[in-house]
């Protein structure tokens, strides 16, 4: 599989600050770019290892790698990268079986690995799009794309495998280490699809052990009037903001709070012209701890999830948006009752305090 180097070994289990992140990046780029330097034709490992550094200097550290990549190191990395996407789809195709034969840490590897294989093929990308093109580099950089389509579609049948990766710190540090210029447009690893299958999966898993054992204690119950918080959705999906009432724009829709009771998140018609819906996130208290469990997570309201965003100053100190067609899909997929809401990583089911009338 790929190598990777995007932070330490412990930052899979443990939150990691994203200044540690870029400055890591900008030294592993400075070794490998100083060994293609000393090597007057790069083979394919070290031009790919160098394609990868240099898209991170960009991803992570918002740092321009076009003036500082060989051109010379283009083709073979991007020869060395159709051959281990080829390999890449062969060892995603083979995780049922070989998730089955693993013991639980050696799953947590494979899955792992994986998502590190599709980050370092962006990063890689990003530098190698960027190269002054000819025609060998295009049609090689084609092929690589067409690969790629496969190795995403491979991915994506294993999204429950994948899954596993949303209750760590994995997601949540690569996110956090994203330049911002990325966070409008999130690949779909990132985009929440991770931590929203993880609650399907945790939801199903309930489903059946209430089936066959005795009903949990202390289950929320499903709040009532249900048919006026779908009608209130429906209003938000479908009217844009600007045909809206101010009352309207106004109003809360629901509020929830944390298991703890040191959150409040509430849920509002966006105002921006595009609607949809906007979660609001409130700490109760100062307690640091809450930066912790909101910044780079992901909300997951009914079947959606979306990743929350970090505001160092005001009331709202974290919000995730939903937009318009993904309202619709929490109403769709939300047939019988009122969306739930749980915050990945951590998976923390939010109570269902209020519905505004």
């Amino acid at each position: 599989m790929f190598f990777f180097f995007l932070g330490s070994p412990d930052g899979y289990q443990h939150a990691v600050d994203g200044e540690s992140l870029r400055q890591a990046v900008k030294a592993r780029a400075t070794e490998v770019l100083a060994e293609v330097d000393a090597s007057p034709s790069p083979d394919g490992r070290l031009a790919l290892e160098a394609a990868v550094s240099c898209g991170y200097l960009q991803l992570v550290a918002d740092e321009s790698a076009v003036a500082i990549f060989p051109a010379r190191a283009a083709l073979p990395a991007a020869e060395r990268l159709c051959e281990l996407l080829d390999k890449a789809i062969a060892d995603v195709e083979s995780l049922d079986a070989r998730w089955d034969a693993a013991s639980p840490e050696e799953a947590v590897k494979l899955v792992r690995g994986l998502l590190e294989a599709r980050m370092n093929t962006w990063a890689a990308l990003e530098t190698l799009s960027a190269v002054d093109e000819h025609k060998d580099l295009s049609q090689k950089i084609v092929v690589c794309e067409e690969r790629l389509g496969g190795f995403d579609l491979a991915l994506l049948n294993r999204i429950e495998f994948l899954s596993t990766a949303a209750d760590t710190q994995l997601l949540v540090n690569w996110r956090l280490a994203l330049s911002p210029a990325y966070w409008d447009i999130l690949p779909w690893w990132l985009d929440g699809k991770l931590e929203a299958e993880a609650v399907r999966v945790e939801e199903s898993i309930d489903t059946v052990e209430e089936a066959i054992l005795p009903k949990k204690q202390g289950k929320v119950a499903r709040v009532e009037h249900v048919e006026k918080v779908r009608h209130r959705l429906a209003q938000v999906v479908g009217s844009p903001a600007d045909k809206m009432s101010a009352e309207l724009l106004r109003t809360p829709l629901m509020r929830w709070r944390s298991s703890d009771g040191n959150i409040s998140a509430t849920l509002l018609p966006c105002q921006s012209e595009t609607g949809g819906l906007v979660l609001e996130f409130h700490p109760e208290n100062v307690d640091p701890s809450i930066r912790q469990t909101l910044a780079g997570g992901v909300a997951v309201l009914g079947t959606q999830g979306q990743p929350i965003e970090w505001h160092e100053f005001g009331a709202t100190v974290a919000d995730a948006r939903f937009s318009r067609t993904t309202v619709e899909a929490i109403l769709e997929d939300s047939p019988t009752g009122a969306p739930e809401l749980v915050v990945m990583p951590n998976g923390d089911r939010f109570e269902l305090m209020e519905v505004f009338q």
